[in-house]
């Protein structure tokens, strides 16, 4: 059985995702595929429009065969570590074959000549990023202007494009792992006959969700002191005193975000500073992707988890169940403070996710959730 692994966030599931996933079954010819999706809260930070365990049933039903959780830590993350945590956990998996994403460039050998000379990092590039930087530029724009000083401009250029970027770090973070496990991407079609996630998600925004996410935000910064806030993984640069200078005169996120961003400070990494400070996800940094957990699986996709735990390559133990795994799986870990501080992110992130849509916070807690199979209902 050939495997195809996926990244994905299914915010929600949209007719490009569809596409991606056939497209890319077509390309390589997969048996069955596992997708890492992200938890509650997304990569820009934000809460996502449906749980995770919505969104993982909804993508078995489109045909994904094994659904798995990139943990929250990775999930909320830069570009670079929601890369590598998902390559990590799809290649530890022990059973995937190849690896698909989609991108503008629509070919891999362009953008892997880009993750080469990210991963390596020449002196040339370091020095010219460095200058870049101290001229006061954003760290994206900073790095496209230096990667132009190694590679040229029109390689630079696939850094503008938010697929190609991630793809890149995709790469990048293969590269530095050593995985082994071969790439494809699928060209993303043009949006005008696809109604984007973004477009979906402005139609759905949930008003009161977002005020209620806001009241608890407000509470935790003035809570917080300014050592505390800067602790986050997206904080330092004195964002956590510009959160503090900032809040009292900001009446809901959006004017928040206005009046702390700056050139130096995306929006996405301030959403994210945000939510992880509401979870409490802070220093030493978690460095290997600790366990797998299962959201949702088909027939097939119960065949690939059987595989795995038999898979003698297999490097991260699969989660089914919190209550009956999760400390026997902590304790066995090469690292059960990272294993245990990483599933109360996870939980705490549903536990936030409740809250904020009004939704009992013990009834739905994923200590009571089991994954989805079709034949369980």
């Amino acid at each position: 059985m050939k495997v195809l692994g996926i990244t994905a966030e299914y915010n929600p599931f949209h007719d490009g995702h569809k596409y991606h996933l056939a497209e890319s079954k077509r390309i390589t010819g997969a048996d069955a595929v596992v997708v890492c999706m992200s938890g509650n809260f997304v990569q820009r930070g934000e809460p996502a429009v449906f749980d995770k365990w919505t969104r993982a049933r909804t993508a078995v039903e489109k045909g994904v065969d094994l659904v798995l959780e990139l943990p929250t830590y990775f999930a909320l993350s830069s570009a670079e570590t929601f890369a590598r945590g998902s390559v990590e956990l799809l290649s530890s998996l022990g059973i995937v074959d190849v690896i698909s994403f989609g991108s503008e460039a629509g070919s891999v050998e362009p953008l892997q000549r880009v993750a080469d000379s990210l991963a390596e990092e020449s002196e040339t590039f370091r020095d010219a990023l460095r200058a870049e930087l101290d001229r006061g530029k954003g760290f994206p724009e900073a790095r496209e202007t230096a990667l132009s000083a190694v590679l040229g401009k029109e390689a630079a250029a696939l850094l503008e494009e938010p697929n190609n970027i991630l793809g890149i770090e995709y790469l990048k973070a293969a590269k530095r792992l050593g995985t082994g496990v071969p790439f494809v991407t699928v060209p993303r079609k043009g949006e005008s006959h696809l109604m984007t996630a973004s477009v979906i998600r402005r139609a759905m925004r949930d008003m009161e969700a977002e005020r209620r996410y806001f009241d608890l935000l407000t509470y935790k910064i003035i809570m917080s002191t300014t050592e505390e806030l800067e602790s986050t993984p997206s904080g330092g640069e004195g964002l956590g005193n510009r959160l503090h200078n900032s809040i009292e005169n900001a009446e809901n996120l959006d004017e928040l975000l206005l009046l702390v961003a700056a050139k130096r400070y995306p929006t996405s990494r301030l959403r994210r500073l945000c939510t992880q400070s509401l979870l409490g996800i802070d220093a030493p940094a978690i460095e290997r992707v600790p366990y797998a957990r299962v959201l949702a699986f088909s027939p097939a996709g119960a065949k690939l988890i059987r595989a795995s735990k038999k898979s003698e390559s297999a490097a991260v133990p699969l989660l089914t169940s919190l209550s009956k795994e999760a400390e026997t799986l902590a304790a066995s870990s090469a690292d059960p403070a990272s294993f245990r501080r990483s599933l109360t992110a996870d939980v705490r992130a549903m536990d936030l996710w409740n809250l904020i849509h009004n939704r009992n916070r013990s009834a739905y807690s994923d200590y009571r959730r089991t994954p989805f199979h079709p034949d369980r209902i």
